[in-house]
């Protein structure tokens, strides 16, 4: 289906809802658009040119997609495609009663087509009806090759509810079918459910997650956010460092290193890698904040005015900056 197509595709931002007539105009006469809008003016009948305009710009105006997704439905009510994008921009833009309504119609179309039964139950969800999402999450969860997003549905039920212990039970579950193909935001959303109750299981699901993605930082940085909770700062240094070497730019995890070097006085080596955060992120005001503390603690005043003064030009709101450039501006 072009719908799941569309879900992978976009980025999932939402497009700002006040959009004037200008930019709506940059956007349909923009070079790779204009032909498709030209072609609609021309033959205004034509449902699939809606559809291609909607598939073309729905990254960037995902609200004016909507319309166009509309528009090819309503031109041809019997194709499922049409309702199932325009149920994917009515998600993204919020418009949840819109969204329940174009996967009711996809569904019509394509009756016990599991991916809409899925997006149907999500759609439920954000519309709070979730009594109907989870008759949907029970007739996946017994649908062979979609048990486990059955489990996720009921996971994202009961977490809605305040019970995350059944949200736990139910995503285990749901990982268990799917191994290494589970949906990389539910493992990490398990393994910070755990990580909440100090569970050592979280380890495991962070380094599935990583796995799953390795491209990302994030299942690194949280298992170095769980040593640091169980009082192991040299695990939480192993897991930080990792998490950079996966992504150099991760201000975070340099930080947290830092942070773990004030804590126990080691003030050089946590300049080193408040240093390090500024030459990657060289607008942190917080590696350059560290870095200031750093050298202060070290006794070199004039460096560690100078990177107070860095950090409040690139946040000017930062009171401990503000308190560290007024202390180091008083000393000789």
């Amino acid at each position: 289906m072009a719908g799941i197509a569309l879900t992978t595709a976009c980025n999932n931002q939402q497009a700002p809802a006040d959009k004037t007539t200008a930019s709506a105009d940059t956007i349909l006469y923009s070079s790779l658009v204009k032909p498709l809008t030209d072609s609609i003016k021309l033959f205004p009948q034509q449902h699939e040119l809606y559809y291609r305009r909607g598939l073309a710009i729905f990254n960037d105006a995902p609200e004016l997609a909507l319309k166009d997704f509309e528009a090819a439905a309503k031109l041809n009510p019997g194709y499922t495609d049409y309702w199932a994008t325009t149920g994917e921009a009515a998600l993204v833009t919020e418009k949840y009663k819109t969204a329940v309504e174009a996967f009711r119609q996809a569904l019509a179309t394509a009756p016990q087509h599991p991916y809409i039964q899925y997006k149907l139950a999500i759609a439920l969800i954000e519309d709070k009806q979730p009594a109907a999402a989870d008759s949907l999450s029970a007739v996946l969860a017994q649908t062979e090759g979609e048990k486990d997003k059955g489990y996720y549905l009921k996971a994202r039920i009961a977490e809605d509810e305040g019970d995350t212990t059944a949200a736990i039970r139910h995503l285990k579950e749901a990982i268990k079918i799917a191994g290494k193909e589970s949906d990389y935001d539910a493992v990490m959303e398990l393994a910070e459910l755990l990580k909440q109750r100090s569970s050592r299981e979280a380890l495991r699901y962070y380094a599935l997650a990583a796995e799953i993605d390795p491209v990302l930082a994030e299942p690194h940085y949280g298992a170095g956010l769980f040593f640091e909770s169980q009082k192991q700062p040299q695990e939480a240094i192993k897991a930080y460092q990792q998490a950079i070497l996966v992504d150099p730019g991760y201000e975070d995890a340099y930080l947290a290193i830092t942070q773990i070097f004030i804590s126990s006085g080691k003030w050089k080596e946590a300049k080193h890698y408040a240093n390090l955060t500024a030459r990657n992120k060289p607008n942190s005001a917080r590696g350059y904040y560290f870095r200031g503390l750093s050298e202060e603690n070290l006794g070199d005043f004039a460096a560690a005015k100078e990177d107070y003064t860095k950090a409040l030009g690139f946040r000017k709101n930062f009171p401990e900056a503000t308190e560290g450039l007024k202390r180091v501006s008083e000393k000789k």
